[in-house]
């Protein structure tokens, strides 16, 4: 009973992997220095079992590609592994033309500059979080479109993602000119404040300058010598 529930844990897994072996050139399956399967954990072995009789012929890439997956297969929890399983039936379903046509949009998307992606994946993200109606509706809204009416709404779509994009560039550009002036302000105000620190000590060191300068001014200049004074006193009273 584990044994069926394990194997009907992984069986979307499986499947991408089957998909991925009969997806390799028969080129390409040459002998390569890679991870050998002994390497594997034994989970990373449960998940990737349908690729161990032909691993020691998979390209170095393609094992490494593999055990990564495997990883994050391992990773995740109970609830992402049965979307991912949904997921991987709905592809299942799909016609070899719209999956083919779901590759060329991926690859578009990878070609994309970073900007474009984050924009797109900006709108998706809002997508999730309308209700499910509105989801719906828009959905259904697309789907009825012509090709030319489709090009027009992706072309709206660009034009105000462009606006916004624009749009948030001027308000950092604002945001920059406005810290700039802030700081340049507090330099000034910060040099000022230690100009005037330095005229004040300069004052006080000029006044004590001043100051003893004056009273060396104010002392007498001829003072009478005690000592001479004193040999004349005793010279009178001894002539006396």
């Amino acid at each position: 009973m584990k044994m069926m529930t394990r194997m009907k844990n992984n069986s979307a897994w499986t499947g991408m992997i089957l998909l991925v072996l009969v997806a390799i050139p028969a080129s390409v399956w040459a002998q390569e220095s890679g991870i050998e399967w002994n390497d594997l954990t034994p989970k990373e072995k449960r998940v990737l079992a349908p690729a161990k009789d032909k691993w020691d012929g998979l390209p170095a890439a393609k094992r490494e590609n593999l055990q990564k997956g495997a990883r994050r297969w391992n990773a995740l929890d109970k609830e992402k592994r049965q979307n991912f399983k949904s997921k991987f039936k709905d592809w299942q379903k799909k016609s070899p033309e719209d999956r083919k046509k779901i590759k060329n949009r991926f690859k578009e998307f990878q070609n994309l500059p970073a900007e474009d992606k984050k924009a797109l994946r900006d709108s998706r993200k809002r997508f999730k979080q309308l209700s499910p109606e509105k989801q719906k509706k828009l959905r259904k809204r697309f789907k009825n479109m012509s090709p030319e009416e489709r090009g027009n709404f992706r072309q709206r779509l660009k034009n105000r993602r462009d606006k916004s994009m624009k749009k948030s560039s001027e308000e950092r550009q604002q945001l920059n000119n406005q810290k700039s002036r802030i700081d340049n302000a507090a330099k000034k105000k910060r040099t000022k404040i230690q100009e005037n620190s330095d005229r004040r000590q300069q004052q006080r060191r000029d006044n004590n300058i001043n100051q003893r300068t004056f009273k060396r001014s104010q002392r007498p200049t001829n003072t009478p010598n005690r000592s001479r004074t004193n040999n004349r006193r005793s010279n009178e009273k001894r002539s006396r």
